[in-house]
């Protein structure tokens, strides 16, 4: 029997300041609105994760949290909802996302 840990391999990324901000608000956005009770939406655990990861100043992420950070920062560059000072760096943190991604073969 194997004793090692099945750990998700994770990729490191360096944010600024507003591209930070830019997840913060997209993420709180989407747990706002999936803990409330009218929605079918999954209760946010993963993206409670990514936010703390954030907020730690941890820039490392699995897959399925890349997957989740990608999704939520283009629906927040997108939305008319977003302040247009957020849309700029929630869309350079889905273009980093992408350039590593295709860096990695992924």
């Amino acid at each position: 029997m194997s004793t090692g840990t099945n750990t998700a391999p994770a990729s490191k990324f360096e944010f600024t300041l507003e591209e930070q901000w830019a997840i913060h608000q997209a993420f709180l956005d989407y747990i706002e609105v999936a803990m409330r009770d009218d929605t079918d939406l999954p209760k946010p655990t993963v993206e409670i994760v990514i936010l703390e990861k954030l907020e730690d100043g941890n820039f490392s992420f699995t897959a399925f949290e890349l997957e989740r950070l990608r999704y939520e920062c283009d629906h927040h560059a997108e939305s008319e909802y977003t302040p247009e000072i957020d849309r700029e760096p929630a869309r350079t943190v889905v273009e980093k996302i992408d350039r590593q991604s295709g860096d990695s073969g992924c």
